[in-house]
């Protein structure tokens, strides 16, 4: 896991808690506006923005993502609340 370069990092929208830490698909890879997040204290899903704060994702933004990027998704959700 690698730290996001910022003196302040965003908080979870539900929880609070920093989110100071991201994880790619890819070596190297940051975050980016669109990029989905996903608060391993509550499960809370939320997308980057532009300025590399976070908002939370709308019930529709969740079920018009695409099936390969829905079910791992809803995988992590289901893995934090079971754990």
């Amino acid at each position: 896991m690698s730290k996001l370069n910022r003196e302040i990092a965003p908080e979870c929208t539900k929880c609070s808690k920093k989110i100071n830490g991201y994880t790619g698909l890819e070596s190297g890879s940051k975050p980016s506006k669109g990029d989905i997040s996903i608060c391993f204290y509550c499960a809370n899903v939320m997308t980057f923005t532009e300025n590399l704060d976070v908002r939370p994702m709308t019930f529709e933004e969740i079920d018009n993502l695409e099936h390969s990027v829905y079910v791992p998704v809803m995988a992590t959700v289901l893995a934090i609340k079971n754990r």
